[in-house]
């Protein structure tokens, strides 16, 4: 893997206001093809507040970010990928959504060879909602129609041995679904700009944006299925063996 930030740096930076910046860290790994596929996480939290409380964000977002890095370990060893593939750890998500749309809107790699972006954000919680009629499962919103990303997702799920819940799966409340989980996360500048897009979260629970958002409240075994489901995602987009 290559750094692909500034100036052949590992970061891409950007301003937050006239006084602040912060920053993308960003990897390349090239391909046989122009085309490729993003897979990132957002690495903010809230830190620490006025009254001196700490924020961990173990959920929120280290999960994300300790998913994009098992796949980035395994996607080292393939040497027969055609697509490559551009891991983004973003800044400033919890600012509203700054890092991704600075990246969005300066691109290393032509927007037009995308084959998706794939967002991770607070995947570490079981059973998904909450809630034990889901059990260990992953739910998805996609840019529609015909979603290549979910579709692969469904698949490699299957594999991974974990469910996933997509927006797709309930017609009726598909609307408002989208309404209330689009533009929550990383993926909707990309979304917006009319590039494919696949968000993956085992969604908010009652430690969102709490001090209590701890690495004890983390599952071990549903973050791995989703990691290797991740991975099987883009092995299929890639074409990798």
């Amino acid at each position: 893997m290559r750094p692909q930030g500034d100036d052949g740096s590992w970061q891409q930076t950007f301003p937050i206001n006239e006084a602040i910046k912060s920053a993308n860290v960003i990897g390349w790994l090239p391909g046989t093809t122009d085309e490729w596929i993003l897979v990132g996480a957002h690495l903010d939290h809230l830190g620490i507040d006025e009254a001196g409380r700490m924020f961990p964000g173990a959920d929120d977002n280290a999960s994300g970010i300790a998913a994009m890095l098992g796949v980035a370990t395994a996607s080292v060893r393939d040497q027969s990928r055609q697509a490559g593939i551009l891991f983004v750890a973003f800044g400033a998500e919890e600012l509203g959504l700054i890092g991704s749309q600075w990246l969005a809107e300066h691109l290393p790699m032509p927007a037009a060879k995308c084959l998706g972006v794939i967002n991770l954000d607070m995947v570490g919680r079981s059973p998904f909602l909450g809630s034990e009629d889901f059990g260990p499962a992953v739910g998805a919103l996609g840019t529609p129609p015909n979603n290549a990303l979910l579709a692969s997702a469904r698949t490699a799920c299957e594999s991974a041995g974990i469910k996933l819940v997509a927006t797709e799966d309930f017609p009726l409340l598909e609307k408002t679904i989208r309404a209330q989980a689009s533009n929550r996360s990383d993926d909707a500048p990309f979304a917006a700009a009319g590039m494919t897009t696949l968000f993956l979260s085992t969604s908010i629970h009652d430690d969102y944006h709490q001090p209590t958002d701890t690495a004890d409240k983390v599952d071990a075994a549903t973050l791995l299925r989703i990691t290797n489901c991740v991975r099987g995602i883009v092995i299929d987009t890639t074409g990798s063996n």
